[in-house]
């Protein structure tokens, strides 16, 4: 009955981890999961060791290799020929630039959602919005924040 309790326990931590992990903002999230992953792991193998279904080497290097992963940061900050390590997933370069430089009043109009004749207070609003959606800050891309600001520009 204990190890049930102690089993629910568990289960009822994971999850509320799980949830505050899909709170996050999305850019955040892969490295949450990471973590609750990581967690998980560490304690089934804390589980099966002291219940003696694992020997004692197996959870040594499983904690070895739950440390190295925390300490790649320092360690790439040390050893500069780690970084491709830690980008090898990532797909994402440095975001190409605006391919016209000289964009038309039309296309302005275009890329904030306006019709012709628009206010420079819906011009503002627009770009506002539209800046809330797409800043790079917050998980948008560099190239549609510098069309969206080369567009408020043509039209204020």
């Amino acid at each position: 009955m204990p190890r049930l309790i102690l089993l629910l326990a568990i289960a009822f931590v994971v999850y509320i981890l799980y949830r505050r992990a899909q709170a996050t903002p999305p850019e955040k999230r892969k490295a949450e999961y990471i973590k609750l992953g990581l967690g998980v792991a560490v304690l089934i193998v804390v589980g099966l060791t002291v219940t003696g279904r694992m020997h004692w080497i197996g959870a040594a290097i499983t904690g070895l290799l739950v440390g190295v992963r925390q300490m790649l940061p320092h360690l790439i900050k040390l050893f500069p020929m780690l970084a491709s390590l830690r980008n090898k997933g990532s797909t994402e370069g440095p975001a190409p630039a605006p391919s016209s430089p000289n964009m038309t009043t039309k296309e302005a109009l275009a890329v904030l959602g306006l019709e012709e004749g628009a206010s420079e207070e819906d011009i503002v609003a627009a770009h506002r919005s539209m800046m809330q959606k797409n800043h790079p800050d917050r998980g948008g891309s560099d190239y549609l924040a510098a069309k969206i600001n080369q567009a408020k520009d043509i039209l204020t």
